[in-house]
């Protein structure tokens, strides 16, 4: 066994290995013979964090075990690094092959009793052409893995020509942007809140824009990518600091603020020490808690409902709001709604049906009805975004909605505009 090119925790190869051997078979020409495939395995570090590193690594031998012994002896397998495997497989076995290599069983000895853990993994796969070499095959397979990897309805994904093109530019995005934060590139917009009683600015969330030299990057498409790459952790601290260093000015100058939002993504859950982070920078600045609020994805659920609810605990204990982002967008609704100890829920703009079906707008006002009465019930407050007309505000007023936000009444504003609204603005007459 030449251990230069062996992984040395699972005794398969390693990527040097693959390299080696799949140029051998492009040597021969004989690549197009086979599917190139990525997999990374679902959620493999609650493994060591539950059962610790020495069952974690008993789990990832014997995962690469049952695998080597799905292939037959002409087929590739390799360990790229942590939790993420790459495979040359006979293309005519792909079909039969694939279910197997996505749902791997594993029997783990944990001190006096034997746990079973089913390892699920997602793949990207790509038909290689004739001059493809394995620089090509490893950069496709994990351009079509990471995009797997990162898609809430697809665990596998073929590979097209055009996500490679979307890969760098996702990847220039991620590369630039330290230097982005360093260059203060990045500015706070702010989109108000306003209660449909009395048609009244009750609040606001703070929304990043970047603007780069040449144009201004919406959100929609850096915060994805960020998440991807664990940097959005790093923006989410900008934006809190820059509302905070905002809310400071406004109080010193006699202006009075409004609750503004800031979100914070389910990646920070994995930082004990988030809650005392957020309170540090709050009395940086001296502001007052009933200032601030922050909002959580409701798509961060489940990964780690433990750490949720404890920062949720935390901060509701100091006096910091917490709000439910897209709520009704996942399949824990009301699971959250029953175990958290939430302040506001925010409906998501997709209960709004734009459709012009009767069935559908009744089904609707029927859901949206449901979920503010058990709000109410449950002591908590009601938000929904993306209201665009009057009729849908007056149909939410008419159900009890606390607030409403989107463009029938505002856009996301920049500092001196919002300040504008602050000071002047803070009735609207819209319904």
């Amino acid at each position: 066994m030449n251990y230069c090119y062996t992984d040395s925790l699972t005794g398969i190869l390693n990527t040097a290995g693959f390299m080696k051997q799949g140029t051998s078979l492009c040597e021969k020409n004989i690549q197009t013979d086979y599917i190139g495939l990525f997999l990374n395995i679902k959620g493999f570090r609650y493994i060591n964090q539950r059962f610790g590193f020495t069952y974690g690594d008993d789990a990832m031998r014997k995962y690469a075990q049952r695998i080597q012994k799905l292939l037959l002896p002409d087929e590739l397998f390799a360990r790229l690094g942590c939790d993420n495997y790459a495979l040359l497989v006979k293309k005519e076995r792909v079909d039969t092959l694939l279910d197997s290599l996505l749902s791997v069983r594993v029997h783990i000895q944990l001190e006096d009793f034997v746990n079973t853990f089913d390892l699920s993994s997602r793949a990207g796969l790509y038909t290689i052409k004739p001059e493809d070499t394995m620089n090509d095959i490893i950069n496709r397979i994990t351009v079509a893995g990471l995009l797997a990897k990162s898609s809430p309805h697809h665990n596998t994904i073929w590979f097209r020509e055009a996500m490679m093109e979307r890969y760098i530019h996702n990847k220039e995005i991620a590369d630039s942007f330290i230097s982005a934060i360093e260059n203060n590139e990045f500015s706070v917009y702010y989109q108000p809140k306003v209660s449909l009683d009395n048609q009244t600015l009750c609040g606001c969330e703070a929304l990043a824009r970047w603007d780069r030299v040449s144009e201004v990057i919406f959100p929609s498409e850096f915060v994805p990518i960020l998440e991807q790459e664990g940097s959005i952790c790093v923006l989410d601290f900008y934006v809190l600091e820059n509302v905070c260093r905002d809310i400071r000015n406004w109080l010193d100058t006699g202006i009075e603020p409004v609750r503004i939002s800031t979100n914070f993504s389910k990646i920070h859950l994995h930082n004990k020490n988030l809650a005392k982070d957020i309170l540090r920078i709050l009395d940086r600045y001296q502001i007052d808690t009933k200032y601030i609020e922050i909002e959580l994805t409701e798509t961060c659920g489940y990964e780690d409902f433990e750490s949720l609810s404890n920062f949720v605990d935390t901060m509701k204990a100091h006096g910091v709001h917490t709000s439910l982002d897209d709520f009704g967008t996942g399949y824990s609704s009301l699971t959250l709604l029953k175990d958290l100890n939430i302040d506001t829920i925010k409906l998501d703009k997709s209960f709004l049906s734009q459709s012009p079906n009767t069935t559908n707008k009744r089904t609707n006002e029927i859901v949206i009805k449901t979920v503010i009465n058990m709000a109410i019930d449950l002591e908590m407050q009601v938000i929904c975004e993306g209201v665009e007309t009057i009729e849908q505000a007056q149909l939410l007023r008419s159900l009890h909605c606390d607030a409403a936000q989107g463009f029938l009444f505002d856009g996301p504003l920049s500092h001196d505009d919002f300040e504008k609204r602050l000071q002047t603005g803070r009735v609207y007459h819209k319904i």
